[in-house]
């Protein structure tokens, strides 16, 4: 799958310097990101 995000210029340069926008990074940012939301959602249904 191939996904195309707009950022802006300076974010962009400043990602890519940081080594942020190969394809393993943002895979693992993503994942990270989905577990919390899981994580979250789990935390919400134990507190009902």
């Amino acid at each position: 799958m191939t996904l195309t995000i707009d950022l802006p210029d300076n974010l962009a340069e400043e990602a890519k310097q940081a080594g942020l926008l190969t394809p393993n990074t943002i895979e693992s940012m993503m994942m990270k990101e989905i577990q919390e939301e899981v994580n979250a959602v789990v935390r919400a249904q134990r507190k009902q």
